[in-house]
């Protein structure tokens, strides 16, 4: 796994460079993007920061408003991941929001819920959490992006297994490792967790 990840680095420093050498900042701007979700997913996140405020730069500067909005994104979720009550993540959030809504970008809309639910489930808002997954697992659904619908579901399966309410939990879980299959997945965690309730 290292050597790919190390290899990805290497791919995308050189997407980068054939980029500058072009003349082509969008193209820099979206190597910088890839770089900076995986420095993020190795939690190199000084780096991942780093990679991030540049492609937010470069796509800025040819007004492309997708790739800033998902830049944003991937800020946020660094937030997230980063600070103990999420600090400037809603604020990242809300602007990428905006620009996905004004592109009438349906799955954008979808990672947005997804980060505004992980969010509140973070600052312990479990009612608002559940709005913002519901409303993701709807365009997720409509997309037809099983893997993103199973990932939601294992979070509203967590959430309602920390409350007790284990048939719900059971639920949601079984609807997820139905999906993980069909995309070639493991459940998050690997598989379906020991059930903690009764029958």
């Amino acid at each position: 796994m290292a050597d790919h990840n190390e290899a990805a680095r290497q791919a995308y420093r050189e997407a980068y460079s054939i980029g500058k050498h072009l003349k082509n900042p969008v193209d820099q701007a979206i190597a910088c993007r890839y770089l900076g979700d995986l420095e993020k997913y190795l939690a190199n996140y000084d780096e991942a920061r780093t990679q991030y405020k540049e492609a937010l730069r470069l796509f800025q500067s040819k007004h492309h408003k997708l790739g800033e909005a998902d830049t944003l994104c991937g800020q946020a979720e660094l937030e997230i991941a980063l600070e103990p009550r999420g600090g400037a993540a809603a604020g990242l959030l809300a602007k990428a929001l905006k620009i996905y809504g004004d592109q009438k970008h349906t799955t954008g809309y979808a990672r947005v819920e997804r980060a505004f639910g992980n969010l509140a489930r973070l600052q312990d808002r479990d009612q608002e959490a559940r709005a913002h997954y519901r409303k993701a697992l709807g365009y997720l659904q409509n997309l037809g992006d099983k893997l993103g619908e199973a990932n939601v579901l294992s979070f509203l399966a967590e959430m309602d297994r920390a409350v007790s309410a284990f048939d719900y939990a059971e639920s949601s879980f079984k609807a997820a490792l139905a999906l993980y299959p069909r995309e070639g997945h493991a459940p998050r965690g690997g598989e379906l967790p020991s059930r903690p309730w009764p029958h």
